[in-house]
């Protein structure tokens, strides 16, 4: 784990568990799970196979997406998403 006054590029690459992928990545996992609903409209989940942002302004540009994306979707359409077929593809 960085410590105080640790550089940016240890910190995004820090893992809180040996054998988990770095904290970029997990950032990018929780946005793209996070905005699922967009395959879920689509009916099909695809993995977002780009690389984890690099910078703490890419981790925070990719946050603020995820957020203004969820505070865009209506209560009653997460609903309406309840017994529907979903499969999940590699494209």
């Amino acid at each position: 784990m960085p410590r105080r006054g640790s550089h940016p590029k240890d910190i995004i690459q820090a893992r809180l568990a040996a054998d988990m992928l770095p904290f970029a990545y997990q950032v990018k996992a929780t946005a793209v799970h996070s905005s699922g609903h967009r395959g879920v409209r689509r009916g099909v989940f695809s993995p977002d196979m780009t690389p984890p942002p690099e910078t703490f302004a890419a981790l925070k540009a990719r946050i603020t997406e995820t957020l203004a994306a969820l505070e865009a979707i209506e209560a009653s359409e997460v609903d309406g998403f309840i017994g529907r077929d979903m499969r999940f593809g590699i494209r």
